[in-house]
């Protein structure tokens, strides 16, 4: 990843003024005051990692990228978009202040509760969490907190480092929600959003079976009750992404979905466009939830 401080391109053929209006031009994206970054080598995603690069080098000694910045540091998922600001935690003093590119907090923080990551100062892992548990939407911390559980943060240690914090209650119900089978940040959103809507909350991961013991599927969800399986359908799935052809991967979701169908399941599949619709997804489930009897246990 490229950044360039526009103090370093002045004279090379440049000045402020054709910085400016390059960057008016979409040619270059401003990533924080005086670091552009040519717009074209830019993925979704990559903006905040950049500006964190950027704010890098100007940060003083007691500084630490902190919430969804040190969540991307780390690795773990959230719903950060392109615009959200560099978070910081700063442990010098003085209070928290939020400028066009920085949201800075003041606070304190132990030995324990930062790292580096890549040469970058960062809180831990285990801070992290917590940080973002107390503070952002439900289903944006049940995602972070399955992450982290997956990576073996221990769930009682997270427990007890929220227990006084600001928020702690907010965080105690994502963290005992959590559970590390989820296997991807949208199946996570979904869970999570499937419960804030006050519907039955499903199995995960869970394996089916046919009446004579073969092995048929294992479901991203499933309401065994209702005999409907959920499937979130991630971008990768049929791009060859995974190592599976294209075709190859449609023509086995088709004959699973198939094997499912024959034991009497009904399959709901859901996407990236559904889950990033406002209350689509509060819709879906439902609606085909109602179309289905209860079975009796068992069956």
């Amino acid at each position: 990843m490229e950044f360039h401080p526009t103090r370093e391109l002045v004279g090379n053929d440049l000045d402020y003024a054709r910085i400016a209006r390059r960057v008016g031009a979409g040619d270059l994206v401003r990533v924080r005051r005086g670091v552009v970054a040519p717009a074209a080598e830019l993925q979704p995603g990559q903006r905040l990692r950049r500006a964190i690069e950027a704010t890098a080098l100007y940060l003083n000694v007691g500084t630490w990228f902190s919430h969804r910045s040190a969540a991307l540091i780390h690795g773990l998922p959230t719903l950060a978009s392109p615009l959200t600001l560099v978070e910081v935690v700063r442990t010098f003093g003085g209070h928290g202040n939020k400028s066009a590119h920085v949201h800075a907090r003041a606070a304190s923080l132990t030995s324990e509760e930062v790292v580096f990551v890549d040469g970058l100062p960062v809180t831990s892992l285990l801070r992290t969490v917590v940080d973002l548990a107390c503070t952002v939407p439900f289903p944006e911390a049940v995602m972070i907190t399955d992450a982290a559980l997956r990576a073996g943060v221990d769930r009682e240690a997270l427990l007890a480092a929220a227990s006084d914090r600001y928020g702690c209650r907010k965080a105690e119900r994502a963290i005992l929600f959590a559970d590390p089978l989820s296997e991807s940040p949208p199946e996570s959103e979904s869970r999570a959003r499937i419960v804030m809507a006050g519907l039955p909350v499903p199995e995960i991961q869970a394996q089916i079976f046919s009446a004579t013991g073969e092995f048929i599927a294992r479901a991203d969800f499933l309401w065994r009750g209702k005999r409907v399986v959920g499937e979130y359908d991630g971008e990768g799935k049929y791009d060859g992404e995974f190592g599976v052809s294209p075709v190859v991967a449609v023509r086995n979701a088709r004959e699973r979905q198939a094997a499912l169908e024959a034991q009497g399941y009904f399959v709901l599949r859901w996407g990236k466009d559904v889950l990033r619709q406002p209350g689509e997804l509060e819709r879906r489930v439902p609606h085909t939830l109602a179309m289905r009897p209860w079975l009796p246990a068992g069956t």
